[in-house]
């Protein structure tokens, strides 16, 4: 193995809950319920392969966040992946999550240990430590919505990280298949 993998039950905490959002569930979902019902389903597609969402907290950027997910069936889908920038670790590649899980004020989202199994196999792939993921903000913004959405639902989910200062990573990424974005449900 390339990479060692311990994703022996760690949780990536909510670290930014009760700062960038509502660490309370009662009133996160209330701020959801509010954005998601102010914002407009304009796509006519029924199957989105990718959303591009803001990361900021959200008290600037929730209700647009909420734009992008309110055009989201989750019912037509069975992973999740997200790809978001660092901004506090410089590495080359692709970051792996080193948790198993990630924590919302809904409850927990399970992280695919197959799929970071895998890739942690291919170049240009770390694996991250949970303190580097917890530093993070980039992609716990878009937890609560995914949590929300999804609720209970079964589904995978992958969570990379990545520090590059152009886009030829993230062309390469998908250009490569290491996300095949023509397999369905994805």
């Amino acid at each position: 193995m390339k990479n060692s993998i311990n994703l022996d039950d760690k949780t990536r905490e909510a670290s930014h809950a009760g700062s960038w959002y509502d660490a309370e569930p009662e009133k996160l979902n209330e701020n959801l319920n509010n954005w998601l019902t102010s914002a407009t389903k304009k796509l006519t597609i029924k199957l989105l392969k990718a959303i591009i969402g803001p990361h900021a907290g959200y008290r600037y950027s929730g209700s647009t966040a909420a734009w992008a997910y309110c055009n989201i069936n989750p019912d037509l889908y069975n992973r999740v992946i997200l790809l978001g920038p660092s901004h506090h670790t410089y590495f080359v590649g692709c970051g792996l999550p080193s948790c198993n899980q990630y924590s919302t004020p809904f409850g927990n989202i399970q992280v695919d240990q197959i799929e970071v199994e895998k890739l942690s196999e291919k170049d240009n792939f770390i694996l991250l430590t949970k303190q580097v993921e917890e530093d993070e903000h980039s992609l716990e913004m878009h937890l609560p919505y995914i949590k929300k959405l999804f609720q209970n639902k079964v589904y995978n989910a992958l969570y990379l990280l990545y520090y590059i200062r152009h886009k030829l990573f993230a062309q390469s990424f998908i250009k490569k298949d290491i996300i095949n974005m023509n397999e369905p449900n994805n």
